[in-house]
Formats: C-alpha cells, structure tokens, sequence
C-alpha cells in the first residue's frame, strides 16, 4: 500500500476502505498500540482497531493536529460530517415545521413543502428543512413565509370575482369585495396574513374565512359559487385570536404566561384555566390581540419555553 511520507496509521485506514477509516479507533504497529498520530515508517505492519459505529473526529479534519496527512482522507471525513449534519438539520428542521403549523393551526396536509422552499429561492422541501435545522432560515421567516399560500392551499374551486374595491371589516380593510357588507368568521378567526377566502351570505353580506377553513373545505357542491376571491388590505395594529395552552400546573404559572404576553406587548383582553386534579394538568383558553401571524409565532415559541408548558398553540 502507497502512502505519503509521514502518513499516519489513520491515513492506512483510510486507505483500505472508507468505512475502516471512519471506525478507526486505535492501531497497532508490530504488535504495540501506538496513537493514531503516528508516523508510519516503511516495512511496518500495522493493525487497525475499530469500533462498531463510524465515528470521526472533527480533529481529523485539522491538518494542525497531525491524524491524517494525506488530502484525500480529510476529504472522506469532511463528507461524513456534512452528510451527518444534513440528516440532523433535516430531521431538526422538520420538527420545527411541525412545530409552527401546530401553534399557528395551519393544516400539514396542505402544504407544498417544496413551493415554500421556492419562496426562500432553495430547490426543494429537504433544503427549507436543513436551512431550518442549521438556523440559516429563522421560524419568524417560516411564520411569514406561511402568510402566503402554496398551490395546494388554494381552494380547487373557481371563485368569482369581485370589483377590485375595499371595504371595511370591523377596522380590517378587505381588498376585492367592492361595497359589500363583511365580517370575520367565528369559526376559523382569520389574523391578518392569513389565507382568506370569501363566502357570501344571504342577507350578512360576505364573510371572511381562512383559506383552510374546516367549514369551507366541507362546503357541498352546490354552495361552492357563492365563495368570492378577497385578500387582506391595511390591516390594523392589533388583531384578536384565540390561544390554546396546555401545562401541568404549578404556581405562578399563569403569571409567567402574561409576563411572556406583556413583554412581547400582546395584550390580553380574556383568561380561561381548568386545572384537573386527577393529574395535575392545566387547560388554558386566552384572548390576545396580535399584529400578525409572525407575532404569533414569536409569542407562542416563548410560551413553549416556559417550564411545565407543554404546548401552546392557536385555538380555532
């Protein structure tokens, strides 16, 4: 076997196989152990001592520390990290998509994985989730980011379309449905870049649903004409939802839920707690005026944090 001068025995393991390089975790050389910083002479024999698991060191990456001499075998260990660190940023990634469509309630199945990605100019799903695990794309991006709807969140109806006017819902300017009357619906409680969609109804005027609206995804056939295109307009500087907490109880827990509210500048307008004696668990219903969803998301991540939370989410 040719090796560089100064090659040492992990540069030997390498050279047999890959594999043998990566579980590398002691050598001997005519018979005694010697570190695997080693500088092999010629006419040697040497023996590699593995592991059952490939595990590198980033050390031996570090032509400094003196593991390996020769280019090639760094560039082995070098791939093993990145490919490592992929997985891990995927699967990370992945929890922390899960994460934001549960607190902000969007529906998984819904979305286009790989449109999003577009949205951040990646190629594909996997690269959103790695950017997310290595913390390249932060959630308050991913939070804004879900404000704007894929192809598969869009209704597969045909809408008609209204005279592009505004109009006043409650103080929420709703593009698109010319002088019509409308307000927000009770049952999906749509914030501000949101996915919306309209429903007309007689004698109410229109009402604002969002886009993935349980209500109107179960519309029959008959009633799908009646919904209108409409979007967001000025939106006003708060804006009420629902939060939905869930916590095993404690005192001064719900004091550290408002002290997390005030400091984010949300203000609470209704609290609602249940705590069940059986297990020592705590329900928690608020009412809380937001910006957006990207200061929801922010709000709920630091609730999450809080000790004995287990989750906390929007309701609705």
């Amino acid at each position: 076997l040719d090796l560089p001068e100064g090659a040492t025995p992990l540069d030997f393991a390498y050279a047999i196989h890959t594999e043998v390089g990566h579980r590398c975790r002691g050598a001997r050389v005519d018979g005694r152990i010697v570190p695997l910083t080693y500088r092999l002479s010629s006419g040697e024999r040497v023996e590699i001592l593995t592991a059952r698991e490939p595990r590198p060191s980033r050390d031996w990456m570090d032509p400094r520390s003196g593991y390996l001499r020769t280019a090639r075998a760094r560039a082995k260990v070098r791939r093993w990290f990145k490919e490592q660190d992929h997985d891990m940023h995927v699967e990370e990634g992945r929890q922390i998509l899960e994460r934001e469509l549960r607190q902000l309630n969007l529906d998984a199945g819904a979305l286009d994985l790989d449109a999003l990605a577009r949205h951040f100019n990646l190629k594909e799903g996997e690269d959103l989730l790695a950017a997310l695990g290595a913390a390249d794309i932060t959630p308050g991006q991913l939070a804004s980011a879900l404000r704007v709807p894929t192809e598969a969140e869009r209704m597969p109806v045909t809408p008609r379309r209204t005279e592009p006017a505004d109009s006043k819902a409650g103080e929420i300017t709703i593009r698109g449905v010319g002088n019509l009357l409308t307000r927000l619906a009770e049952c999906c409680r749509p914030v501000p870049g949101d996915p919306i969609i309209g429903y007309i109804t007689v004698g109410k005027g229109i009402t604002i649903h969002r886009q993935d609206c349980p209500n109107v995804l179960a519309l029959p056939e008959e009633r799908r004409g009646r919904l209108v295109e409409v979007a967001w307009g000025e939106a006003p500087s708060r804006f009420r939802v629902g939060l939905h907490i869930e916590a095993f109880d404690r005192e001064g827990l719900l004091r550290d839920v408002t002290q997390v509210l005030s400091n984010a500048h949300v203000n609470v307008l209704g609290a609602r707690t249940h705590t069940e004696p059986r297990d020592q668990s705590v329900h928690m219903d608020l009412e809380v005026e937001v910006a957006d969803t990207e200061q929801l998301s922010r709000v709920l991540d630091r609730i999450s944090q809080i000790p004995n939370v287990l989750e906390a989410r929007r309701r609705g």
